[in-house]
């Protein structure tokens, strides 16, 4: 089951490096199915110029089968949430694109700057803390004189 995952992973991730505009796997005629709202155009997946709830569900789907199949992405977003931005704006210039094509095109421009592991095991350790000073002794309190 590995090695399927790693090939497959592997020519998604030669697709989508390699091509203008990366070939999805299709089957001896040239087809492929869509399922759900990457189906739709991208004027109808918006409301009011944002995206529906529906369209960010198949988006998240979408870049989480990515960061799934893809070697060395732990998150092709970044982690960030400048997908939904890019997206917008993609299906604002392209309204006749289908809601998938805004999502390839978001994927390929952000896997250079993908995370290809989990945040925390990019940062430094944590400051080891300061020695405590010596103490001092205190001071004997003398009686008040009057």
């Amino acid at each position: 089951m590995t090695g399927r995952r790693a090939l497959a992973g592997a020519l998604l991730c030669s697709a989508l490096l390699t091509a203008p505009r990366a070939a999805p796997a299709v089957d001896s005629n040239n087809l492929m199915i869509v399922v759900g709202a990457g189906n739709a155009a991208c004027t109808v997946v918006q409301y009011g110029g944002t995206l529906t709830l529906e369209s960010m569900h198949w988006v998240t789907g979408y870049l989480t089968a990515v960061n799934d199949l893809l070697p060395e992405t732990y998150n092709i977003t970044g982690g960030t949430n400048a997908w939904v931005a890019w997206i917008t704006r993609y299906c604002a210039l392209n309204p006749m694109h289908m809601l998938r094509d805004a999502t390839l095109a978001y994927v390929q421009v952000a896997y250079p700057a993908r995370l290809t592991t989990r945040p925390d095991t990019m940062l430094p350790p944590p400051p080891t803390p300061a020695p405590t000073p010596a103490r001092k002794q205190p001071l004997r309190s003398r009686p008040e004189r009057y």
